[in-house]
Order: C-alpha cells, then sequence, then structure tokens
C-alpha cells in the first residue's frame, strides 16, 4: 500500500511541474510574440480638415472718414448713438454752450403764451393738418419701439417741436389780438436767431457710420496716402497695437465710411514677394474674431530693396468691426486646402515615395502609399496612390518615423 501511495504522489508531482512548466513556456511565447510585434505608438483619427497657407503681421487700418466740427463752442449731444449708421445731411449731433438752456428755456415760455392766446373762433387749415401730423407722430412713438434707437426719438422730437412753432406762428399771424400776438412772435424770432449763435446742428458730410472717439489718425492714415506707406514710415508713426480708446472733443465727431476699408500690412516672405495688384486673399483678425474670414483683393504694393512687401487689401465687410482699431494682427491667407489633414510628422518621406501607417485594432500595421496635395507648417492634406485608399477615421499613426516596419504583421 505504501509503495502505490508513493507512486501516486510521485505522479502527480510530476504533473504539477509539468503545467507549472507549461505555463511558463505560454508566459515566455506571449510576452515574445508582444515584444515582437506590439509597438507604442500614439494615433489620430483621419478626418477632413484644411490647412492655410499664411503670413501673420500687423494690419494698419485705413478707411474713408470724416471728422465734423462745429463752430460753436461747447457741449456735445449725441443725437445718434456712437456706431450707429447715418445717412448724408442726417442730424448727428447738437453742440450747445452754457447760455443754450436759457434761451430754450425763454422759447418754450413764449410758445405756451403765444397757444394760450388763441381763440375758439379762429380756424386754419394749415394748423389742423399740423395738429394731425403731431398727432401721427405721437401715435407712432407710442407703438413703436423707438427707444431702441436714440436718433429716432430725437427726431421725433425735434420734428414735433418744429411743428409746434410753427403752428404758434399761425395763430399769432391771424389771432384777432392782434398786436400784443404779433410782439411775441417778434420776441420768439429774436430767440431763435439768439439760439442759432448758441448752439449749431452737426450734420453727416457723408453716409456711414457714427464714431465720437477720435485717434488723431484720421487725416494721417487717409486714402490718398496709401500709395506712400512702406515698411518705415508705417513704423515710425508709432501705432499703438489693440483697440484704441481714442479721445471725445467737445465740438467734433467723425463719419466713416461702413462700405469699404483698407488693411495694410508689411510681410517678408516668398509669397508676398509673389503677390500681385488686383490678386484676392483672404485675412482674418485672431485679436477680433478668429472665426471670421474676410475676403480681400490686393489694392496697391509697395516693395523696398530689404525685401519687404507692403501689401494693401481693400475690404467690404466686417468694416464696423475694426472701428476702434488702427493697428492689429492681422492673417493674411493666400491659399486653403482641403482633404484628409494629418500631422506632417505622421508622414514618412522616402525617395521611392511617401506613406502612412494605419493601425487595425492593437497590433495589425498596415502601409499605405500617398500624394501630398498640399503642406503647411506642422499639417498636410493627403490623399492615397498607387491603388492605396485612406478611409475617413482611419487610426494614423503618429510619429511615423518610430514605426519597427520590421515588426509589422501586414504591409501593402
Amino acid at each position: 500500500m505504501s509503495n502505490n501511495s508513493s507512486d501516486v504522489k510521485t505522479k502527480k508531482g510530476i504533473s504539477i511541474k509539468n503545467a507549472v512548466i507549461a505555463l511558463l513556456v505560454l508566459a515566455y511565447f506571449i510576452m515574445f510574440i508582444h515584444t515582437f510585434f506590439a509597438q507604442n505608438v500614439e494615433t489620430i483619427i483621419l478626418t477632413s480638415g484644411e490647412i492655410e497657407e499664411l503670413d501673420e503681421g500687423y494690419g494698419i487700418i485705413t478707411r474713408s472718414e470724416k471728422v465734423v466740427s462745429s463752430d460753436v463752442k461747447g457741449v456735445l449731444y449725441p443725437q445718434v448713438n456712437s456706431g450707429e449708421r447715418v445717412s448724408k445731411g442726417q442730424v448727428v449731433a447738437v453742440v450747445k454752450n452754457e447760455q443754450v438752456k436759457e434761451v430754450e428755456k425763454k422759447i418754450y415760455e413764449l410758445n405756451e403764451q403765444i397757444d394760450s392766446l388763441k381763440v375758439p373762433s379762429l380756424f386754419n387749415n394749415d394748423i389742423k393738418v399740423l395738429d394731425g401730423e403731431i398727432s401721427t407722430i405721437l401715435s407712432k412713438i407710442i407703438k413703436d419701439d423707438y427707444y431702441k434707437f436714440f436718433s429716432d426719438a430725437s427726431n421725433y422730437k425735434r420734428t414735433i417741436d418744429s411743428k409746434m412753432q410753427k403752428k404758434a406762428k399761425i395763430i399769432g399771424s391771424e389771432s384777432p389780438i392782434g398786436s400784443v400776438e404779433q410782439n411775441y412772435i417778434a420776441q420768439l424770432e429774436k430767440y431763435e436767431a439768439e439760439l442759432n449763435n448758441v448752439q449749431s446742428e452737426i450734420i453727416a458730410p457723408i453716409a456711414g457710420t457714427v464714431v465720437y472717439r477720435l485717434d488723431g489718425y484720421e487725416n494721417i492714415l487717409t486714402e490718398d496716402a496709401i500709395s506712400t506707406y512702406n515698411a518705415k514710415n508705417l513704423e515710425e508713426l508709432n501705432i499703438s497695437k489693440g483697440e484704441l480708446v481714442g479721445t471725445l472733443k467737445e465740438n467734433s465727431l467723425k463719419i466713416v465710411d461702413n462700405i469699404e476699408g483698407y488693411v495694410t500690412v508689411s510681410l517678408n516672405s516668398e509669397r508676398a514677394s509673389n503677390a500681385d495688384v488686383d490678386q484676392k486673399v483672404n485675412i482674418r483678425f485672431p485679436e477680433i474674431d478668429n472665426s471670421l474670414i474676410i475676403p480681400g483683393r490686393i489694392d496697391y504694393i509697395n516693395r523696398d530693396k530689404e525685401g519687404n512687401s507692403v501689401i494693401t487689401i481693400r475690404i467690404n465687410r466686417a468694416i464696423e468691426s475694426l472701428l476702434n482699431y488702427r493697428k492689429v494682427k492681422v492673417d493674411v491667407i493666400w491659399k486653403t486646402t482641403e482633404g484628409y489633414k494629418v500631422p506632417s510628422n505622421a508622414i514618412v518621406k522616402t525617395d521611392e515615395g511617401n506613406v502612412v501607417y494605419i493601425m487595425v485594432g492593437r497590433n495589425y500595421i498596415v502601409e499605405r502609399k500617398v500624394d501630398i496635395v498640399d503642406e503647411f507648417g506642422d499639417y498636410a492634406i493627403i490623399q492615397g496612390t498607387d491603388g492605396d485608399r485612406l478611409y475617413l477615421y482611419d487610426s494614423v499613426i503618429l510619429n511615423a518615423s518610430k514605426v519597427n516596419t520590421k515588426k509589422m504583421l501586414y504591409k501593402s
């Protein structure tokens, strides 16, 4: 019995030993496979995108703008909000000196006195028309959201005041009270003449956008000066970068043409040196709105011996976004290419051609031959070639130069 028991134990020990050896062999085999084939690589998902060939610089803003001032020295009272568009001939602001309130008060009191002299028997079609026009304006004020636009409310008030004065004069000229009324009218005309000397209206000389703050470059950076721009004199202007606050002047403002403007940028690149007048480009102001790309056309180029190309681009969009800027960072986008976009380091460039590696599963690597459609900076647009195809959402291996091709499970 003891011998049989001993044999069983011996056989059992051999079985366990064999099992352990088998497990060790299997583990070694798995480690060998992993070491030989597995590669520690980083991938990205292949998607459609675009790359831009661009130059970065600082753009100088030139626009058509007219500074308008009043001869009356005093306080400027806006009739239109800053940034609001006006038409040519529209009243933009009124400048009043210290005496104007006193004269306005006298005119108001006289109008009340004249109106009180009206007798019931006085009928006049012109008065009826004026009353109807005043009622129409008052109804419009009630119905409309006039308070959203300061200029509308101001124009309504000015129109009503004018019609009330016309009404008072008609009453005075036809009233049976006679000489007393005429005396009031004479005083009213005297105060109106006096009012013209203590206040003045600022009229928009052109259609455009109202800006109350002046930056001092209105008469320097002009359309007529564009042909004289060069890298040196633009630098000597020492214009501050970014948004300019500007200053208020007691009797001045400016009207800015909101139809078109100009961006001048000094560049030193091959793309800029090969640019032509009338060439279409896109520009972007990354510090203002990085998502806004504005089409433009090269209007003027001035090149110097140092290789600088001072390029002026005419634009007709987003002019009002630039109202508070004279010098701002700008991207001049010469070309945009769309397609499969990958980092340049995902491409292996050889004398035989270019390839990318696609990861399938955990360890399955496929080599694909590609053409580089366009490349700029750190990115390229690629497409499959020689029968190889790329598919949306392929897992493209980054740092492709680190891929050990001897360990690839598949190679096209």
